[in-house]
């Protein structure tokens, strides 16, 4: 077995259909490579960074990938790198540092590339490794808000009550649709921002996955449609104003359409709302469908630590990274 890093560049056809076929084994998916050229050559740089672990045959038996994106920091513009795709085929687990090596090996060449700090969200197995192992730190958790539209649907019982709560989000929505005409607070900018005049940024995205883009005059917000064991969920992805901010009113738009326009149960947001609104409730820690935690490494070492692991310093959401 041997490690090789490489760009996505480098890749050939081969590797393409072998890093394919391994990933959708692994994850129980059925994408095509198409896929991951979007994710990967879609970036600021034109391409993204790969670790692989390779049998003695040249076969991917193991991965780590991370992906360049520009965020700000105050007012200055800095390469983060989004670590994706981790994954290590069974017969190779014995040796549980493999990941590490991986990592260890690709963030070598991320340095030289200008990389200064990785972000990840790890799911709830993957998160201890990262921790414990390659010595990842926690920016923090990330929260959950949420409208619940049918209550009966939510708690699998008792569906007599969906129109009860349908009837209660109906009248909530439009009281505080005129509540918003009146009282539209925005969002403060936060100290640690990607970078949204970048062209590439929503081409990344939103090519991905079958997201529902809206425009209502000069706002626009983004959402899309799973369903989450029987419970039919709208996760609003994203929402600004015409000053690419988020804002109340803007809010009150997507919702409402979301509300009117599609036969959900729940929606919900995932990210922090750093303005006054009225519209999702932030849902309690006990409640939340799993914990979603922020993690970093410092690649960099003259950012301050102290800045860029407070979670509050952060616009982090599902706009962020490629889920949902």
């Amino acid at each position: 077995m041997k490690i090789v890093v490489r760009k996505t560049k480098d890749l050939n056809s081969s590797q393409w259909i072998n890093y394919t076929t391994i990933f959708n084994q692994i994850f129980n998916k059925d994408l095509e490579v198409s896929h991951f050229k979007k994710k990967y050559f879609n970036t600021i740089k034109g391409y993204s960074y790969h670790a692989f672990l390779e049998s003695d045959r040249n076969e991917i038996a193991g991965s780590c990938s991370i992906i360049p994106f520009e965020y700000f920091l105050g007012n200055n513009k800095h390469i983060f790198g989004l670590a994706v795709d981790a994954f290590v085929l069974k017969d190779y687990r014995r040796d549980p540092l493999v990941l590490f090596n991986l990592y260890s090996q690709l963030k070598e060449l991320i340095i030289k590339e200008g990389v200064e700090f990785i972000i990840s969200v790890p799911n709830e197995i993957a998160y201890p490794y990262w921790k414990k192992m390659v010595n990842w730190k926690d920016v923090g958790q990330i929260p959950y808000y949420a409208l619940p539209i049918k209550i009966g649907n939510i708690l699998k019982k008792n569906t007599w009550l969906n129109i009860f709560s349908m009837i209660g989000c109906a009248t909530w929505i439009f009281l505080l649709g005129g509540l918003s005409n009146i009282f539209n607070s925005s969002e403060k900018s936060f100290e640690i921002r990607i970078n949204r005049d970048n062209p590439i940024l929503e081409e990344y995205r939103y090519s991905l996955w079958p997201y529902l883009i809206k425009y209502h005059k000069k706002n626009k917000f983004v959402y899309r449609i799973i369903d989450e064991e029987g419970i039919r969920t709208a996760y609003l992805i994203d929402f600004y104003n015409g000053f690419k901010k988020k804002d109340v009113r803007t809010l009150f738009i997507a919702v409402k359409h979301i509300f009117l326009k599609e036969k959900i149960d729940l929606i919900i947001f995932v990210g922090f709302l750093n303005f006054s609104q009225y519209i999702l409730f932030r849902v309690p820690k006990s409640k939340e469908p799993k914990p979603l935690y922020l993690t970093g490494d410092i690649l960099n070492k003259k950012i301050n630590s102290q800045i860029i692991f407070n979670i509050r310093n952060w616009d982090f959401g599902l706009f962020n990274y490629d889920v949902r």
